[in-house]
């Protein structure tokens, strides 16, 4: 039996979440292979799980606070839970630095450990790894451009790439209807195009999206910037009510007020899936980073939405242009608008694109195959340490 101890921390991200709950799902319960959960950090994280469902298959899921600036990561607590644990752990699978710290000073070199990156680590990041890299960790990197970013701190021999995962099954369009779905998030009938901004937090650049859809309002007045707020956002802090004043992002409230039509911005909830958000809109458009993600990408490939994104490396692996959704020649406001306004002049770009997208998709996407990399590198990790 192989008890795998998950963690994840304050930053993991909003799309690890999900693809963590993507992999659980297709894994619980799973023969031969246990599942531990803990949450290392503030509310918001627990938050975080408690929406995407991960609670409700974890009996007595561990939530372990910091101990503020004398203990940063939660490796203490992490300890005193692992002792009192009714089973050691065969490996660690962590979803954050914070987590890969805890796991690394709470208990050495004692089980194999798994760092998983649904997104390529900052500067500051890597120099960290270069201190935390030892032979008991294997790094997970969700695209391409995530472990060439890895390579440069942790030995490449150990890095494996496995490809993101999205649900078939919420592909599919919602039961109500879109204009049932756009009326829930306060779009009228007779309002669009609607662009979809991907990205999630503080570092997503959706500033540059609300500029792109402002300059393509000038052509389509109705036009309408859908944005999901910041899925850390707790409801009882600010009111469940929607509201286009949720915090999505600095560059949302920074550029709010200087929009000459407010009406131009619309912001969906937090607890909203982005595969429910894609089928309100016309077009996704991924802003020029990696906060981006390629979640919602997915989300909107398998859905049959137009991706438009700028020229990335972490964005270009999934979206080729003219291939699989359009891409901007430089990641500025005025060469997204271009794209945008080529797609909407042109009635005979959408079909191919997206029937091409989603076959990739179904290709190379699906929950099942992602499942299979991890329970073989499970399986591998466990009966070698």
């Amino acid at each position: 039996m192989i008890h795998v101890l998950h963690l994840l921390d304050r930053t993991t991200t909003a799309e690890g979440v999900e693809q963590f709950a993507l992999l659980l799902k297709a894994t619980h319960p799973s023969a031969g292979i246990r599942h531990r959960l803990a949450v290392l950090g503030p509310h918001d994280t627990v938050e975080l799980v408690r929406r995407a469902g991960l609670a409700e298959i974890f009996d007595g899921m561990l939530t372990l606070h910091s101990a503020g600036w004398a203990d940063p990561t939660g490796w203490r607590a992490l300890r005193r839970a692992a002792q009192s644990l009714d089973m050691p752990p065969t490996l660690i699978q962590a979803w954050g630095i914070p987590a890969i710290v805890a796991a690394t000073v709470a208990f050495g070199r004692k089980f194999p450990c798994v760092g998983v990156f649904t997104e390529p680590p900052d500067r500051r990041q890597i120099r960290l790894l270069r201190v935390l890299d030892r032979p008991a960790w294997r790094w997970i990197a969700m695209s391409a451009a995530t472990a060439h970013a890895l390579a440069a701190a942790v030995a490449p021999d150990r890095i494996t790439l496995i490809p993101p995962a999205v649900s078939m099954a919420d592909a599919k369009a919602p039961e109500e209807g879109v204009a049932a779905l756009r009326l829930a998030l306060g779009i009228a009938p007779d309002e669009g195009p609607v662009l979809l901004l991907a990205g999630d937090g503080p570092s997503a650049r959706h500033d540059w999206g609300l500029w792109a859809g402002a300059i393509l309002q000038q052509l389509y007045p109705r036009t309408r910037v859908l944005v999901r707020e910041n899925p850390r956002f707790r409801e009882g802090a600010g009111g469940t009510a929607l509201s286009n004043r949720r915090a999505a992002d600095p560059g949302v409230d920074r550029f709010r007020d200087a929009l000459a039509d407010p009406d131009l911005l619309v912001v969906a909830p937090g607890s909203a899936r982005w595969s429910a958000l894609v089928h309100a809109a016309d077009v996704l458009l991924a802003t020029p980073d990696h906060a981006t993600g390629t979640g919602a990408l997915l989300a909107a490939m398998a859905a049959g939405t137009l991706v438009v994104t700028t020229p990335v490396p972490a964005m270009t692996e999934l979206i080729a242009h003219g291939e699989t959704g359009l891409v901007a020649r430089h990641p500025a406001p005025r060469f997204i608008a271009a794209r945008l306004e080529e797609y909407m002049t042109d009635s005979t770009l959408r079909y191919p694109l997206v029937d091409r997208a989603r076959a990739r998709v179904y290709a190379q996407n699906a929950v099942s195959a992602m499942a299979e990399w991890f329970v073989q590198l499970w399986k591998d990790r466990g009966g070698t340490e």
